[in-house]
């Protein structure tokens, strides 16, 4: 891809994304607020459950704020995932009658997601300040951990919409597989009650080193990453493993794109 058309399709992207968000909360009475309204519902049923009912959290530091920001990392993957799954045959029409650049689809459901989580992160930042977390410097880390999330989440979903065109069982698969995730990733619990033996093997998850680095940087830098006692190579994994995500997604849909056709 030459620099013009990369930017032709990033443009492309930008003007589906924003306008498949402004469509859908058009005609609701509360409009965008939707957007931070699940994640709060999702962290309202979790807290009243674990902090009220299992009364857990109690000893972890701003223990609600931890749980809101890792729901709004996780909800923005796990909604651009599941969206970009079946994109392409949703748009099969489109596909058909108009030549453009396939990539475009599932890039512009991952940036309708990322444009959700924007607005909830502010909503938390917020939260945090008004929950008693000073700002500093290290949230500026924040950015470059939100990089690395839509690159980790493009790559799967790249793979997954390329994947559903041709086995639809994909959807029911990843379905399945997404909430066995979210229970394997530190979001509800803390790093710290993870058995010292499971630590490599949680923290190589890319999405739990993201949510533990964001934790990190944005309400307790006392508590640490868990990051800290691994082998630097250790430390690795989760970056390589972004990384391969993305290229494995993105050389499959590559070669998959073409052949849409014949399979929608």
């Amino acid at each position: 891809m030459n620099q013009h058309s990369a930017r032709q399709t990033l443009s492309l992207t930008s003007i589906l994304a924003r306008s498949e968000f402004k469509l859908r909360y058009a005609g609701s009475a509360l409009g965008f607020f939707w957007s931070v309204a699940k994640p709060l519902a999702l962290f309202g049923i979790l807290y009243f459950a674990f902090s009220y009912v299992l009364r857990f959290g109690a000893d972890v530091d701003h223990y609600p704020q931890q749980l809101l920001l890792a729901i709004v990392l996780w909800t923005f993957f796990a909604e651009a995932t599941a969206a970009s799954t079946s994109v392409l045959v949703a748009r099969a029409d489109m596909t058909r009658k108009i030549s453009f650049p396939r990539i475009v689809l599932p890039l512009a459901v991952s940036g309708t997601a990322a444009l959700a989580m924007l607005f909830n992160l502010v909503a938390v930042l917020v939260i945090c300040i008004i929950g008693g977390v000073t700002p500093t410097l290290s949230w500026l880390w924040l950015p470059l951990l939100i990089i690395e999330l839509f690159v980790g989440t493009i790559g799967i979903s790249l793979l997954l919409a390329a994947l559903f065109v041709k086995y639809r069982d994909i959807g029911q698969i990843w379905e399945l597989s997404s909430q066995m995730l979210f229970y394997a990733t530190p979001i509800i619990y803390p790093i710290s009650l993870v058995p010292d033996h499971l630590h490599t093997l949680v923290l190589s998850n890319p999405l739990s080193q993201i949510i533990q680095d964001a934790r990190y940087v944005i309400v307790n830098p006392s508590t640490g990453t868990g990051l800290e006692s691994l082998d630097w190579r250790v430390r690795l994994i989760p970056y390589v493993i972004t990384i391969a995500v993305f290229v494995i997604g993105l050389t499959v849909f590559r070669r998959a794109a073409d052949r849409v056709a014949e399979h929608v």
